[in-house]
């Protein structure tokens, strides 16, 4: 199983590794999930609130994000 210093998987467990996550392009390269992005956007525009109101909604759900990062979204 090992060969030299590097260690290599047998085909039977390459066969039960998951498969990678498919994500929408327009989410690509960013760091919350695509239904945090999407809450987040729907509350801003829906009901007006501020930057940092998003921070303390998140916050109560135990998201840990800045104002400036939704600012990016």
């Amino acid at each position: 199983m090992t060969q030299g210093r590097y260690r290599t998987i047998p085909a039977s467990t390459r066969r039960l590794m998951t498969k990678p996550i498919v994500r929408d392009p327009i989410y690509r390269r960013r760091r919350f999930d695509a239904e945090i992005i999407e809450l987040c956007v729907r509350w801003y525009i829906t009901y007006r609130l501020s930057y940092r109101d998003l921070v303390a909604m998140m916050a109560e759900r135990g998201i840990v994000v800045s104002h400036t990062t939704i600012h990016m979204l």
